[in-house]
This record gives structure tokens, sequence and C-alpha cells, in this order.
């Protein structure tokens, strides 16, 4: 079994990673999985906004990764834990979540079977 497989893996995990409180974990150069500086995270941003074309921020990062993890599926306790958040509320906060997506879980889980004819 991955961590991936089992949420609370995935935070023992992801802890562990993490412990220096709220980090960057370094995919791109040096050591795997060690915490890239701040000064480091921020070039990176600066280079892919050039690359891009419009800016953003790397809170507005932590942003969009936790709505479209979310939006995929992934536990909230595991999003927690990749962004180093305490509680379940600080999370949930970063899930930007639409009508549309809202509507989309009530519908695949059939509560809105008994109202679909007022909903059409």
């Amino acid at each position: 079994m991955t961590p991936t497989d089992d949420p609370h893996l995935a935070r023992q995990h992801a802890a562990k990673m993490l412990q220096c409180g709220r980090s960057y974990v370094n995919l791109w150069k040096g050591e795997i999985g060690q915490p890239l500086s701040y000064s480091s995270v921020n070039e990176l941003v600066r280079r892919t906004r050039e690359l891009v074309g419009f800016q953003f921020t790397v809170h507005a990062l932590r942003h969009t990764f936790a709505t479209l993890a979310y939006r995929d599926g992934v536990a909230l306790e595991v999003i927690g834990a990749v962004l180093t958040h305490r509680s379940r509320s600080s999370t949930l906060v970063y899930t930007h979540l639409t009508a549309e997506d809202l509507r989309g879980v009530l519908a695949e889980r059939g509560v809105l079977d008994p109202v679909a004819d007022l909903i059409a």
C-alpha cells in the first residue's frame, strides 16, 4: 500500500516531509523531498509568470491546488497535510467550489433525484 492509497498514511507521510511548518517540497533541483527556500520558490514563480504571460502569486497557487485536488476527490485531510494546515476548516477555506461543483457531487450521490424535475 502506498501513502496515497490511504488518507491516514498520506497525512503521516506529508507531515514527515513538511515538519518545518509551511514549506515547499523541492521537486526540481537539489535533494528530492527537501524543502525549497522561499527565495527559490519566488524565483520559480517569477520565471513561470514570464513564461505564461500573466500574474499570479504563490498563495494563489496554494488555493488553486486545493480547489483542483478537492474537485478530483482528494481527501480534505490530505490536502490540509500538504498545505500544512492544522484544521479541516482552514483547508476548506482554500477550496473555492462553484455551484456546478456542488450540484455535481449531490447528483453523483443521488441526493437530487427526488427533486430532479424541479431543478432541470
